[in-house]
């Protein structure tokens, strides 16, 4: 076997650990795996899947808290596009007002608290830190 198939293994043992010069070892060897198809002392690390399932849940909700209907590609996210929204309302009423000869005091409140809405996330947008790509890959030192 491959090295690369033998940390599929490696990495979901509860026997594993990390050598700053070898990478993933074996912590009963201190060497890299050496079976052929099945390790005789593989035992599944069930809360390495716990951490998994949990560390996927939490990038999900993460993601659905900064992301709306996919329009974080554009930079919009639910801040942003709520002050646009709001904005929005505001002018309708605004210009549905100013038709009707009728002069209202809360759409300009509206426009007013849209636009503060939307600088707000827009600012909170640049100041968040770029996250930079990870590569979940990299578990061994191997050259």
């Amino acid at each position: 076997m491959e090295r690369s198939e033998h940390l599929k293994y490696c990495t979901t043992c509860t026997k594993r650990e990390f050598n700053k010069t070898k990478g993933v070892v074996c912590s009963l060897t201190n060497e890299w795996a050496d079976f052929n198809s099945i390790c005789k002392d593989y035992k599944f690390d069930v809360y390495l899947e716990q951490f998994e399932k949990r560390r996927e849940a939490e990038k999900s909700i993460r993601y659905a808290e900064d992301n709306l209907f996919g329009l974080a590609k554009f930079g919009l996210t639910k801040t942003i596009l709520s002050g646009v929204v709001i904005t929005i309302a505001g002018l309708i009423w605004l210009t549905a007002g100013l038709k009707v000869g009728l002069i209202f005091y809360y759409p300009v409140a509206l426009i007013i608290s849209g636009l503060v809405i939307l600088i707000k996330g827009f600012f909170t947008e640049l100041r968040k830190p770029k996250r930079k790509k990870t590569n979940d890959n990299i578990i061994d030192n191997e050259s």
